[in-house]
């Protein structure tokens, strides 16, 4: 992981007063659909929508697949972890980081 995304991740957790409005968290999302997002954090090789071993878990078995329902790009595991779910639901998996902190740092990509 770059230092670049060390200190967005550290200040997401830190910085609590942080406000993400609904309209910046859409233009997040928009901005970094999750295929891009995961190119981002280097997990690029985990995209497609065949299954994978799940990189977020390792158990095990546990597959890592992705799908576009209605057009918006989600993950999902069939193994132990379970997790599932968009951009947010993908930074928490991967970095340990609550709702807010995972809103936080998606916000921070596009305004640093």
């Amino acid at each position: 992981m770059n230092n670049f995304l060390q200190t967005l991740i550290a200040e997401a957790r830190q910085d609590t007063a942080y406000y993400v409005g609904s309209d910046l968290l859409k233009l997040a999302k928009k901005r970094y659909p999750l295929t891009r997002l995961m190119r981002l954090l280097g997990d690029g090789q985990h995209i497609t929508t065949g299954g994978h071993p799940c990189h977020l878990c390792n158990a095990s078995g546990a597959t890592f697949c992705l799908s576009r329902p209605r057009g918006r790009w989600t993950f999902s595991c069939t193994g132990k972890c379970g997790k599932y779910g968009d951009q947010i639901d993908y930074l928490k998996a991967k970095f340990g980081l609550d709702d807010g902190e995972a809103i936080r740092l998606l916000s921070k990509l596009i305004c640093p």
